[in-house]
């Protein structure tokens, strides 16, 4: 009809990702006039890498009858994840593969010729990255030790929204209540 869509897609992503890191650190200290100062600098060089493949297909239907409409969706994906650690005559590969679903729906009411109402709900994803998967035991501070972990999973966001818009002439004001509900949390731990 003249106010109803029906939307289908398909979307396929490669990130391959290869990081190289070399540093100096000591492998011993000596005391000179009262101070600890370096001795012996070793070398250390490694490198990770990271291969996503991201495969993915949507569909979204929407209506509007009158004062009233809706919107409903739903994204599918299949993600295949691969590392390596590779240092040192050390090779160590990594796999995480996993399937998830994405629903999200949408329902508003015009009231009036003035003032809208909406309620919302989403399901977002933030994949981890870089450092967060990188699981080389960097101990280039010895302060601050940095290490990632291969094995981790997305984050995922539900989001839920109810919002009212008042509209008038050029002038508008919109105000809306929102709550998001995060899951399986990428952290640090210091």
């Amino acid at each position: 009809g003249e106010k109803g869509k029906i939307e289908a897609g398909m979307k396929a992503t490669w990130n391959k990702d290869v990081s190289a890191f070399q540093y100096t650190e000591p492998t011993g200290t000596r005391l000179v006039d009262g101070i600890y100062v370096p001795d012996l600098v070793d070398t250390v060089d490694y490198q990770f890498g990271y291969d996503e493949r991201i495969f993915a297909s949507y569909f979204t239907v929407g209506q509007q009858w009158g004062m009233l409409g809706i919107q409903g969706g739903l994204r599918a994906e299949q993600a295949y994840t691969s590392s390596y650690l590779d240092g040192e005559s050390n090779s160590t590969p990594f796999q995480n593969n996993y399937f998830r679903v994405y629903p999200s729906a949408n329902a508003f009411v015009e009231t009036d010729g003035e003032n809208t109402w909406s309620l919302s709900y989403s399901r977002r994803v933030n994949r981890p990255r870089g450092r967060q998967l990188n699981p080389y035991l960097d101990v280039s501070d010895p302060r601050n030790y940095r290490t990632g972990n291969p094995f981790l999973l997305p984050e995922f966001t539900n989001s839920y929204e109810l919002s009212h818009q008042w509209r008038r002439r050029q002038t508008s004001v919109t105000s809306s209540l929102f709550f998001k509900d995060t899951r399986d949390v990428i952290s640090r731990f210091t």
